[in-house]
């Protein structure tokens, strides 16, 4: 790999990495991004949460959406310009981690483990996007190794995600990216950062001091929408009184085992469709055993649907397809390597980014839920994010409706 395309040489800084941030929230919400609106009335925390890989390297930048004590949700950003797109992800709603917390408490069992050894200080990394959890280094008689924990505790094991088994594996974001990957999404990286570098160092100035993002909205020249379409399946308040998320017509569901994303997705869709099963029902049916499931699960959802739903399996997934599934009001089973989520959502814009003689930007977003972190109760785990496609390796997909060919 030549050296001008390795992810320290680009690494973004974090000043770089906050106005994104704000900038992005401004314009997701001129362009009406479902949930992203009331953001503009918080403020961004200045310090983010640094994401690293588990090479060491710092892989994303995390910043907080507060309004008052309320957390709105959090925008991801890239910690490298090879990533492309400076914001990857809008997670909705506070998180039901704390990394201290955990580290604090993994501390003491990862010291017993390794007598003799130094244990280094944890580090909160993505150790098979976009699953996060605690790595420990540690060096000892026989050289340097490392220790991989998810939130609850349990050690990931260090595996190859193209084995094709959907659960949890840990391996390194930055090391899967080939050279071609690399070198187009620095490009990208460079084209959206001249809206960025072309705002005056007044306004520049004024993204870093203002509390609240709303100050901002009159003073940023927004980019000019040429286009702008956005899908996401219908909501409703079924039983809302009765289920400590609400109901919805996709409904968010944790993994409630730390290799169960692909029996809780299956959970989400098979919900959809009013195909009611627990996540220890689901589970046999496509084929999981320890470690995950098979990347193909579409036997398990006609089974389970007594062949009135029809699942086909896809290797090779595009946009085009995504934007199908949802404009036919069919949620789809995403995969990316070693991990399954639901999407249920799309949005697709193409702006031009300096109001005169600037360059054309087409940002494409799945609405992910994603059955990661795990928890025992599947109304706490989990996430909702806005996710961008062209960040991710889209590994397969499983298309499930009625009538689906």
């Amino acid at each position: 790999m030549p050296a001008t395309y390795g992810e320290k040489e680009h690494l973004v800084s974090k000043s770089e990495a906050f106005e994104h941030a704000t900038i992005s929230v401004l314009q997701t919400a001129r362009s009406e991004l479902p949930g992203i609106q009331p953001w503009t009335r918080g403020a961004i925390a200045k310090a983010p949460t640094v994401i690293h890989d588990i090479n060491g390297t710092p892989l994303f930048y995390d910043y907080e959406v507060k309004e008052g004590r309320a957390t709105l949700g959090t925008i991801r950003t890239a910690a490298s310009k090879i990533l492309g797109d400076p914001d990857v992800a809008y997670e909705l709603g506070a998180r039901s981690w704390n990394f201290k917390a955990i580290a604090e408490k993994l501390l003491p069992k990862v010291q017993r483990a390794n007598r003799g050894a130094t244990v280094g200080k944890p580090l909160l990394v993505c150790y098979g996007y976009p699953k996060l959890g605690v790595m420990f280094p540690i060096t000892g008689p026989r050289g340097k190794s490392r220790v991989i924990f998810d939130f609850s505790g349990v050690q990931v094991p260090e595996g190859d995600p193209a084995k094709g088994i959907e659960g949890a594996f840990a391996w390194s974001f930055y090391d899967s990216l080939k050279t071609n990957t690399r070198k187009a999404g620095l490009a990208r990286y460079e084209t959206i950062d001249t809206f960025r570098a072309s705002l005056s160092p007044a306004v520049r100035q004024q993204i870093t001091t203002v509390k609240a993002v709303s100050m901002l909205e009159r003073r940023i020249a927004p980019w000019q929408l040429t286009k702008n379409v956005t899908r996401e399946l219908a909501f409703c308040t079924h039983y809302l009184a009765t289920h400590a998320r609400g109901h919805h017509c996709f409904a968010l569901h944790g993994q409630q085992q730390w290799d169960y994303c692909a029996v809780a997705t299956a959970q989400m869709i098979l919900d959809y469709y009013r195909y009611h099963y627990t996540q220890a029902t689901i589970a046999p049916a496509l084929g999981y055993a320890p470690g995950g499931c098979p990347s193909d699960q579409s036997p398990g959802y006609e089974s389970l649907s007594h062949g009135h739903l029809e699942a086909t399996f896809d290797g090779s997934p595009t946009w085009a397809k995504a934007k199908a599934r949802i404009d036919a009001g069919e949620p789809f089973k995403t995969g990316i390597p070693g991990h399954a989520r639901a999407c249920a959502g799309y949005s697709y814009t193409q702006s031009i980014l300096v109001p005169i003689g600037g360059s054309g930007v087409t940002n494409r977003r799945l609405m992910i839920y994603d059955p990661s972190p795990w928890n025992a109760d599947d109304t706490v785990g989990g996430s909702v994010s806005w996710e961008s496609w062209d960040t991710v390796n889209h590994t397969n997909f499983i298309y499930v409706g009625v009538g689906t060919a």
